[in-house]
């Protein structure tokens, strides 16, 4: 009787023992494949997220300028002058209307009016003498700059290679001539005095500023 309740002791010994690791070995497993399933996953970074675009600076088209009638008709005479030089008179020299205005005021070069005579009537340059007033008086005029002026420069740019291929060597072209003479602010006179009026050759040659008045 003793010796069965001894077996009975160890029997239930050993059958605890065999629980108790086998539930530590179960335990240890599922924690071990817990931590291999269970991957981490880092926190999304503060820095990982799309930055915000910052505001683009306000771009501003350029907006188109707007010309005045006065400025047109400027860039008009400027470009037709440029294109009638180079094509006939390429050689002549020429200055503009602010430096023909300069050098007559300090006295080194008298301005010629080489237009037709009902050209002149209308009105003049201010100061301004005719073409054979100058060839007349040439010795006055030698050691000064002439300075020849029709409408746009056409006929006084050719003008001058002729005066120049006859000795006349000290002869400038008015580039623009009158039409840049106006445009320029400078004086027209006619028998009574200050005038806005000038004759202009032609309808296609109406490119006078405005307060101007074209004859024709």
């Amino acid at each position: 009787m003793k010796n069965i309740t001894n077996s009975r002791l160890i029997l239930a010994s050993y059958s605890c023992l065999f629980n108790i690791i086998l539930w530590s070995s179960c335990g240890s497993f599922e924690s071990s494949e817990y931590s291999e399933g269970k991957k981490e996953v880092a926190p999304p970074s503060q820095h990982s997220a799309s930055p915000s675009i910052s505001e683009s600076p306000s771009i501003v088209e350029n907006q188109p300028i707007s010309l005045s009638d006065d400025a047109i008709r400027l860039a008009k005479v400027e470009e037709m002058y440029a294109s009638y030089k180079l094509n006939d008179f390429s050689n002549a020299p020429d200055v503009t209307a602010v430096k023909a205005a300069q050098l007559a005021h300090s006295g080194r070069a008298v301005i010629i009016d080489i237009r037709e005579t009902n050209e002149r009537n209308v009105s003049m340059i201010e100061g301004a003498i005719t073409l054979e007033e100058y060839k007349v008086n040439f010795g006055q005029y030698r050691e000064i700059t002439g300075i020849l002026y029709c409408t746009i420069g056409y006929r006084s740019g050719l003008k001058t290679l002729e005066l120049i291929s006859q000795g006349y060597n000290n002869v400038v072209n008015l580039s623009g001539s009158v039409l840049s003479w106006a445009h320029a602010g400078y004086s027209f006179v006619d028998q009574n005095g200050p005038t806005k009026k000038v004759h202009v050759y032609g309808p296609t040659w109406d490119l006078l500023p405005s307060g101007y008045v074209a004859i024709y």
